[in-house]
């Protein structure tokens, strides 16, 4: 890579915990070229991840489904990414559009996986991501290991103002929290059928975890999923906040909590870059979309994962009824988060 880069853009439009597992990516590259500009492309709704990044100097929002849907927009969209004459972009997930945004903008060196319109790339790495091989985060970084630049760091990078801090705590407190009471959050939620472990399942954990260490459970997510509303209604030691923090403020929740119990999902990578051990529950029989690939990296964490005999997952298409997430007991979770909480004080 020539050693002379002053202005460097990273794209990246994909999905939020995609986003963080991408920071390290964003931090080696600063600290290969601490004068450089650099900027980053994601989506709308994946921006909070990257805001208040000490790497970056801009976040540029892409809107494939929004403003930039046609081609004409996202040709314009190129055009006001050219005036900004970068002179290299790193594509982190390959995607038609990112590859022609970066052609269309003029940027002479553009670098990224060796699919998906890749003849517009200028150096292109091989695509090996269905093997499932190591970790997302690994993967991400092989992109600037292939273009000579050093990797140093590896850790994730979420950051959480004073400011979501105090809502998220007025919040909490608004709900009944009391100011110092511990509590342990839950991430019903998943981007698909095939990631999406029973709702019965879950309260049943989250009444054996209360239960056992009197803690109350506040569970996170989007407001379109008000599943157990009126099961959760009765118990003033749920707090429900689904729909009601920003994804800073969900960050700031996450970073008082005991430990996140979760479904594969985007709040489970951020809680990892917070500190926070994660109970992830996984799915699927396919090593592109394995823990392996896509495990929640922070300490004390654990995983749960079935092989239930497919010998091709059919993903979301499966005939029966996805019974490898299925095959996960609570009793396992339960298990599995019981042993996180009662690691000493600061082990976690």
């Amino acid at each position: 890579m020539h050693r002379q880069l002053k202005r460097i853009l990273l794209i990246r439009t994909d999905r939020i915990g995609d986003l963080v597992l991408s920071t390290p990516a964003i931090e080696n590259l600063r600290r290969a070229y601490p004068r450089a500009y650099i900027a980053c492309i994601c989506r709308q709704y994946t921006k909070e991840v990257l805001e208040n990044n000490p790497f970056l100097n801009e976040v540029i929002v892409y809107e494939k489904e929004g403003r930039h849907h046609s081609w004409w927009q996202t040709i314009r969209f190129a055009r006001n990414v050219a005036r900004k004459d970068f002179d290299a972009a790193f594509i982190l997930h390959a995607s038609r559009r990112a590859h022609l945004i970066a052609l269309l903008a003029g940027i002479p060196v553009r670098i990224g996986w060796d699919r998906k319109t890749a003849w517009a790339l200028t150096r292109r790495v091989p695509h090996r991501k269905w093997e499932g091989a190591k970790h997302e985060s690994e993967y991400t970084l092989d992109l600037l290991r292939a273009s000579g630049i050093p990797v140093k760091e590896t850790r994730l990078y979420f950051s959480v103002s004073e400011e979501a801090k105090r809502k998220a705590k007025r919040m909490l407190e608004t709900k009944g929290l009391s100011p110092n009471q511990e509590y342990f959050a839950v991430h019903l939620s998943a981007s698909c059928p095939a990631k999406q472990w029973p709702f019965r399942n879950f309260f049943c954990v989250m009444e054996k975890v209360h239960a056992h260490s009197g803690l109350a459970a506040v569970v996170i997510g989007s407001g379109s999923d008000s599943r157990g509303k009126s099961m959760f209604a009765p118990h003033p030691w749920i707090i429900d906040l689904r729909g009601e923090t920003t994804l800073k403020e969900t960050g700031a929740v996450l970073s008082r909590a005991r430990i996140l119990i979760t479904n594969d999902s985007g709040p489970a990578h951020i809680a990892a870059a917070l500190g926070v051990p994660v109970v992830s529950l996984f799915g699927y029989h396919d090593p592109a979309l394995s823990p392996v690939r896509w495990r929640p990296l922070g300490e004390g964490s654990k995983v749960l994962h079935k092989d239930v005999g497919c010998e091709v997952c059919a993903g979301d298409r499966c005939l029966r009824d996805y019974a490898c997430i299925r095959a996960i007991t609570p009793e396992e979770v339960f298990d599995s988060a019981h042993a996180v909480l009662a690691q000493p004080s600061g082990s976690e």
